[in-house]
């Protein structure tokens, strides 16, 4: 059995459980959640890197690659790999180092990622539009998902958590514009997998990534103040 995309949430999962147990320490104040959740992460790090490999030996043959490409379901699943980003650079900074140095590097993993989930994001509306034997379902919202899952990584990088970066604007900008393209594909992509949901398509592992979406507007929204650190973008304190 070759190991595809569609195995990546496997290793987003894992570190829902290192994020629960850093819950626990932050909320509770309980040490060894802290010490549980950094080897949570460790785990799913060392899990990333061996499905990493298994995925890319797949492409040894050219008919898996060929096979990969016609499959948007596939395409839009490579979008986790930008979530991870996000998610590892997130907890790096959690569990190693927030240092001068460790922030302009993950600042650059900050923009890789978003690359990375913008071309996802692109071929797979394209194949959308072009009705390439696609057929609507909730796993196509997953680039957009990795979109404005940028603010992940972004939040503790940015003022006011973090005064190491100098030139903030463009991170900023790129935070609000993946906002807005999430906002408009969740409606739209959403609501028509909705109705192929209803008609027939029982798409039922991935039922879930509809909430995912609507969690990470949330979590955009909830990281609106901090815009009010730059002349030129303000929200309500309140």
């Amino acid at each position: 059995m070759r190991v595809t995309t569609e195995w990546f949430p496997i290793v987003l999962g894992t570190m829902v459980l290192s994020l629960t147990s850093w819950i626990d320490y932050t909320v509770f104040n309980v040490s060894v959640a802290y010490d549980i959740g950094k080897g949570i992460y460790f785990v799913a790090l060392a899990l990333l890197f061996v499905l990493l490999l298994l995925w890319l030996s797949g492409y040894s043959d050219p008919k898996n690659l060929k096979e990969d490409l016609s499959s948007v379901q596939r395409i839009s699943f490579t979008a986790f790999l930008a979530v991870l980003m996000f998610v590892s650079g997130f907890f790096y900074t959690v569990y190693i180092s927030s240092s001068p140095t460790s922030i302009t590097w993950l600042s650059y993993l900050f923009f890789l990622g978003f690359s990375l989930a913008l071309v996802v994001n692109v071929i797979t509306w394209v194949k959308i539009y072009l009705s390439e034997g696609v057929t609507l379902g909730y796993g196509l919202l997953v680039p957009s998902i990795a979109l404005s899952a940028d603010v992940v990584l972004g939040a503790p990088i940015l003022p006011p958590f973090s005064y190491v970066l100098k030139d903030v604007t463009l991170i900023y900008a790129v935070m609000l514009f993946s906002l807005g393209i999430t906002t408009l594909q969740f409606v739209f992509l959403g609501s028509a997998s909705l109705m192929s949901h209803i008609q027939g398509n029982r798409a039922f592992p991935t039922v879930m990534i509809p909430l995912g979406a609507a969690s990470i507007i949330g979590i955009n929204v909830l990281s609106f103040p901090a815009y009010n650190y730059l002349a030129s973008w303000t929200s309500p304190l309140r």
